[in-house]
Formats: C-alpha cells, structure tokens, sequence
C-alpha cells in the first residue's frame, strides 16, 4: 500500500497508469508541464474518472499537480500560467461549485497554495536534462539537486506529515 503515487502524462497516461491509482489510497503527483497536450490529457482522464462512477469525487482530494521543469527564465509568469491553467482545469473538471449555501464544497480560490491545482514546483536544471547516469557516475552534484528540487522536497515532506 504506497502512501505516495506518481504519475507523469508528459507524452500522455498509460492505461495502465491510469486504473492502478483509481485502486490505490495514496498521494497522486500529477507532474505537467505548461502546454495544451498536458492540461488535456489531464482534462480526458478526469472526465473518464467522472464517468466511472464519479471516481474523481473519491480521488480528488488526494491529488496534487507538480510543476515539472519550469524554465530557468521568466519563472513568475510561468508559474502565473500554470496555475492559471490547472486551476481552470481543476475548477472545470474536479471542483465543486462554491455557492454561499454550500460551505463544504470540494472547491479551492486560484490563489489557495494549499489546493491541489497549487502547484509543487521542479525546476528545469540543464544538468538534469543531460543526467545520464550509466555513463557518467557523477552527473549532478548537491547544488544542482537543490537549485531544482529543494522546493519540491520541502513542500512533499509537509504533505507526508500531513497524512501521518
């Protein structure tokens, strides 16, 4: 029974994939990068969870979208527009519209960092892109693995000490 489910859909989710974290009761990363393939991918897989049954009122709240590979460059706007898309997915697909009467609905504010269309980020590092370690033992080194990923791995420890 992992805790944690991770799940890349850059060149699109695999069946498979796809109906194994329907079964499981873990975290599921969604790793995405700012482009229209992703966020339709994305947009097919939860209509398909919505017609199942409404799985995706059972899975939604233990989804979490990563931003993978954000530029070296222009990072605000970039995070700006990610968000902006993966909140109008989220809000399109998987939230619960938010009327005064409800107060429980499933539903999250754009700028809510708690949400899951809040996105945990990555950042793209040129020595990740070329990381090949069969070749080269010592392919990256601790200042590349935080410039990239210390933000990601801060943010993942909070969310694992919030399921225990």
């Amino acid at each position: 029974k992992p805790d944690i489910t991770l799940l890349d859909s850059r060149a699109g989710i695999h069946d498979i994939a796809a109906a194994v974290i329907t079964r499981m009761e873990s975290l599921v990363l969604l790793f995405a990068v700012n482009s229209p393939q992703t966020w339709k991918a994305y947009q097919f897989l939860f209509q398909y969870w919505k017609q199942q049954s409404n799985l995706v009122f059972h899975l939604r709240e233990r989804i979490k979208i990563v931003a993978s590979m954000i530029p070296e460059t222009s990072r605000d706007e970039y995070m700006t527009r990610f968000t902006e898309n993966a909140w109008d997915l989220f809000r399109d697909e998987i939230y619960d519209t938010a009327e005064p009467n409800n107060p429980d609905a499933f539903s999250y504010d754009l700028n809510d960092h708690d949400a899951p269309h809040s996105p945990l980020p990555i950042f793209w590092h040129r020595a990740l892109q070329e990381f090949d370690p069969i070749r080269e033992k010592n392919g990256w080194d601790e200042k590349t693995a935080r410039d990239s990923m210390e933000l990601f791995m801060d943010q993942m420890v909070s969310l694992i000490h919030e399921m225990e």
